[in-house]
């Protein structure tokens, strides 16, 4: 595990892009896992300004969402889908084929999971996953009492996940399951970037870095990987810079 330290928001995003393309350098057509949420979208708004300034071409690269919303798919306002596909996926001219959104709203879950290993499989595995930390120490929807052994599932949320995903909607919403990539999965990404901002984040930051790893704190079962790298800012690392 590797541990960077940023001033501000800001120079998390910039190391964050800056990582993200020096791990794919050379694989013209690299999948990654994306993450919605807040706190990685300086990091996408950073890859956009290249494509945009003509010194990054994108529209090769594959991508696959960490999770959704049960429930939910890429048509509904708040849904992780819909997010990914402003910030990510359509700024970069991803082509229909090369992404997976999951549908949260599909009559069969079971089948859906089994779609994004089927796609993950097809692409020869992932090369890169960009991750945010939940406050209870969740990864995408792997909540606490998660194992590094599962895989793409159906989970049930817990109540302070569900209160803090309200954010992302105008009204309120029913959030009561989610579907995820499995820290199974995520484990055999070639390279995990933990992206990391915020006062509120601070305490389940320091819990990561000084408590054992376990199953209660499903975002310290990553520090197994070979290649885990955690981005913090200054608000973040409040806790544990000395």
């Amino acid at each position: 595990m590797e541990l960077h330290f940023a001033t501000d928001y800001n120079g998390l995003s910039d190391f964050a892009a800056d990582f993200l393309l020096s791990s794919i350098v050379g694989k013209e057509s690299p999948l990654l896992c994306i993450a919605s949420g807040d706190t990685p979208l300086g990091t996408y708004r950073r890859i956009q300004e290249k494509c945009r300034n003509g010194s990054l071409d994108c529209s090769r690269w594959k991508a696959i969402a960490l999770d959704e919303w049960v429930g939910l798919n890429a048509s509904d306002a708040g849904s992780c889908g819909e997010a990914l596909h402003r910030h990510f996926i359509e700024p970069l001219h991803i082509g229909k084929s090369n992404y997976f959104l999951f549908d949260g709203r599909a009559a069969d879950l079971a089948l859906e999971c089994r779609e994004a290993e089927t796609f993950i499989k097809q692409q020869g595995g992932l090369n890169f996953a960009i991750l945010g930390l939940g406050v209870n120490g969740h990864i995408g929807l792997n909540e606490p009492g998660s194992t590094a052994e599962e895989r793409t599932r159906v989970t049930q949320l817990q109540k302070q996940t569900a209160i803090v995903g309200q954010k992302y909607f105008s009204g309120p919403a029913v959030l009561e399951q989610g579907i995820t990539l499995g820290l199974g999965n995520l484990l055999e990404a070639q390279h995990l970037l933990l992206v990391v901002s915020g006062e509120l984040k601070a305490p389940v930051l320091k819990r990561l870095i000084e408590e054992s790893s376990s199953s209660g704190l499903p975002a310290s079962l990553l520090r197994s990987h070979p290649s885990f790298t955690i981005v913090a800012d200054q608000a973040a690392a409040s806790l544990i810079q000395g």
